[in-house]
């Protein structure tokens, strides 16, 4: 019969083998999507967005959004979302505070910004989420607004 310490240390060292292999397959396999497709180099290239080719900003806090975590206040910001809309597109901001609300839709050419320290907080109570019916992939749903 073997040595209890020994067999120990064997199954210690084929567990360090099998990690080792496992994260030498995973480092390996980085430049490669689940699939197996590989990865271009434009997909890892992180660039800041130049703000001021996207439009106008609009900062919720000069529309009457104040920082309060326990304040709704997605008419407001959903009001400021429109108004960058009908001026042609723009950037709704989000300065640094806690601004909390439920569903908001973006209108094409609106972008959505979070200076840092920004949080927009989505409510937790699900009646601030309005159903609707939209088309999704084809078909006719009611999905939360």
């Amino acid at each position: 019969m073997e040595n209890k310490g020994y067999m120990k240390s064997r199954i210690f060292v084929i567990a360090m083998l099998s990690v080792c292999l496992i994260s030498l397959n995973v480092v390996s396999g980085q430049d490669r999507f689940p699939d197996g497709t590989p990865i271009s180099d434009w997909f890892k290239r992180v660039e800041p967005t130049r703000m001021e080719s996207l439009g106008k900003s609009f900062r919720i806090t000069d529309f009457g959004v104040v920082s309060d975590s326990t304040i709704l206040q997605t008419q407001k910001i959903q009001a400021i979302i429109d108004k960058a809309h009908e001026a042609g597109g723009g950037v709704v901001v989000i300065p640094k505070g806690i601004f909390l609300s439920g569903s908001l839709f973006f209108k094409p050419k609106t972008h959505l910004h979070l200076e840092e320290g920004a949080v927009l907080k989505g409510s937790d109570d699900i009646s601030h989420f309005e159903l609707l019916m939209t088309r999704m992939e084809g078909q006719t749903v009611v999905k939360n607004r």
